[in-house]
Order: C-alpha cells, then structure tokens, then sequence
C-alpha cells in the first residue's frame, strides 16, 4: 500500500511538471463574465473581496459581480448592499426561493439563482472570503478563450501566517492544488475548488446544474465538474497560473478544520468518479496502514513479544517512504506557490497528516458536520 502511495504521489509531481504554465498576454476582450458569490457570515471579509474583485484589470462593460446572501446572521448583506458599483447586484436568497420546496444544499441553490440572474457566457465561482489581484479575472477569461474548454478548475491558496495550523493547512492546500493539477491534465479525475473555478453557462444547463446532488450539503463543485466532464469529454481543464490564484485564510481552529473536511469528505461516498475513488481509497488505505504498523508495534511491546523489533522497522520504513514521497509532493508545491516556509514543519505536519486522513477519511461517511450555524447529516 505505501509503495503504490508513493507511486501516486510521484505520479502527481510528473503530472503537474508537465502543465505549461499559462501567460496571459492575448486577450480578446469580448467574453462576458458573470462572478457569482454565496456569501452566509462573511460580514469580515465580504467589503475585501468585493473591493478585489471590482477592481480587476479587464472591460468594466464586459463582467458583473452577483452576490446571493444565504440566509447570513451578521450584516453581510448591508454590507455588500454599501458597495456602490453598475457592476454589482446583491440578492437575499430568501426572496429568491418563492417557488421553491424544501432547500438542503443552500449553496448550491444560491449560486443556481445567480446564475437564473446572469447573462453572461463564462461564470466564476469564488467563495465570499478570497481576494486577488488585479489580474485574476483576464488570466482566467484568457485561459478560456484560448483553449475553448467548458469547465476551469483554478487555485486556491491561504494566506501566510506563522503558526503551525496555519502552515498544516498550507502544506495540505500545495498538495491538493498539485493533485488537481495533475488528475484533470491526465485525464485521471475530476477535482476542483468552488473558491475559484469557471464554466460555461450553456454547460451548466446542459447537464441540469445540481440536479442530482442537491440533497447534499457539499459538492457544489466537484460533482458539477463531473457531470460536464461525462457530458463532454476532455472538456475540464486546470489553469497553472499565479495571477489566476485567489488567496483566503485558513480554518483558524482545529474544531473548524476538522468540520471543514468532514464536510468535504462527506460528498465522497456520493461521487461517481471511480478514478478519483480509487485514489482516495488508496490514500486511505496507505495511512492506515501507517497507525496500524504503529499499533502492531506498540501492543507487542506492551506483551514482551520477539517481533516487536520486525513490527518496529516496518513503522519506520513505512512511515519514512510516505515522508519521502510527500516531501517531494509538497515542496513541488510549496516552491511554485512561494510556501516554502511551511516546509519547514513538515516533519510535525507528517504526523498530524496520518492521523488526520485516516480520521476524516472514516468519520467522513458516518457523522454528522456542522457549518456556519447549519447542521448537515450524511
């Protein structure tokens, strides 16, 4: 298991070597874009990434701001009404649901009445607490000009602080960006982020948006990327690009880190995709087997037995090929990413990584998540 883990992390590093990275120098300047964003309690965050996202370097003519509030308990939606901008229209999904039954995945609603709001031919997604820079928008619009695909994964990165939650999530976010890289570009998945990503509207329609999937809490990106993918085939791409980076912070406790991917990893056992099952699954299954050589090892010593010394050399060497193959893994993204601070606490971050995977990777498909006041069940 922890031999073909670290083929698949090798497997990753090639596979994203191998994405050219895109420059975004020509420009039609002729695509309409329509940015949505489901804002629910980002009163702290909302006016930044407006501000951001209202100043980007491409047509004022040719994009719109969309901003559904879901259902927010603080002043986000004062707030984002404050901003005064012909680009921006804020919406109260509440007023938006009139016909409408019983609503579970509210996200996902949120961002399907945008998009019965917009015009546009492209729309981005991006969560209400990111921000970029002033080139995001053309170097997205770009990408999809040339390469005409329907559906544009684009990554996602935290901000830098220095403490050791903050460097985890680093390190685990350059993993996932080179991982999402890879699968989409090899054809060996569907992976993407709904803090940053594009499709084409007509796509969207074709594949009867969320339909499918709106019973679920999660997933707004990932199973939409996989219905258009099986719609289209080779239609998904991922944009190398940082100018194409949105940046938000990271879960600031390990309580909300924890809801956080329990309610990413809660979608998995719903989601078709059995290439990317089949990583996930190995991935598991190779952490796993990490705790329980550690176990094996820690119970005959406990009994006085003869293997121990066996069982302790097979933690070692396990343990020490999965750091060798994430070390490579990550500093693949930490370098293009300018993260290489957080490698630095790889060797702690190694630790927390077993326990994490193999913690989330099973409660994932039995617990209940809470997120932003709203209690989900599976």
């Amino acid at each position: 298991l922890v031999v073909s883990y670290l083929a698949l992390m090798l497997f990753y590093v090639e596979q994203w070597q191998a994405i050219p990275e895109f420059n975004a120098e020509n420009i039609r300047r002729s695509t309409t874009v329509s940015i949505i964003i489901a804002a629910r309690n980002e009163s702290k965050n909302i006016i930044k990434c407006l501000t951001a996202v209202l100043n980007q370097n491409y047509p004022t003519n040719l994009f719109e701001v969309i901003v559904i509030d879901d259902f927010s308990e603080d002043d986000t939606y004062s707030k984002a009404k404050s901003i005064q901008n012909e680009q921006l229209r804020v919406y109260q999904l509440k007023h938006l649901l009139a016909n409408d039954g019983k609503v579970v995945a509210y996200k996902k609603k949120a961002i399907e009445k945008a998009i019965d709001q917009s015009q546009a031919d492209l729309i981005i997604t991006i969560d209400a607490d990111v921000v970029m820079g002033e080139k995001w928008l053309r170097s997205i619009v770009s990408f999809y000009e040339q390469k005409g695909c329907l559906i544009i994964a684009a990554p996602v990165m935290f901000h830098t602080k220095n403490h050791f939650i903050n460097h985890f999530q680093t390190l685990d976010f350059c993993g996932m960006m080179v991982t999402t890289g890879a699968v989409i570009e090899s054809n060996s998945g569907s992976m993407c982020n709904g803090a940053n990503m594009a499709y084409v509207r007509k796509a969207f329609y074709y594949v009867k948006g969320f339909d499918g999937n709106d019973k679920l809490g999660s997933g707004d990106d990932v199973f939409l990327m996989h219905k258009i993918n099986m719609a289209f085939k080779g239609s998904s791409r991922f944009i190398k690009c940082k100018s194409a980076t949105v940046f938000t912070a990271a879960q600031p406790t390990i309580k909300t880190f924890f809801s956080q991917r329990l309610r990413w990893a809660s979608k998995n056992k719903n989601f078709k995709d059995r290439k990317i099952n089949a990583q996930l699954v190995l991935i598991l299954a190779a952490n796993l087997a990490i705790v329980y050589n550690f176990c094996l090892t820690i119970i005959t010593f406990f009994l006085g037995s003869e293997n121990v010394k066996a069982y302790f050399a097979l933690f070692i060497i396990t343990f020490l090929m999965k750091c060798l193959a994430d070390f490579i893994y990550l500093a693949t993204g930490a370098v293009y990413f300018n993260r290489r601070a957080a490698l630095y606490w790889f060797i702690p971050a190694q630790i927390a990584h077993i326990l994490y995977i193999s913690i989330v990777g099973i409660l994932g498909n039995f617990v209940t998540y809470s997120w932003k006041g709203r209690r989900f069940n599976q």
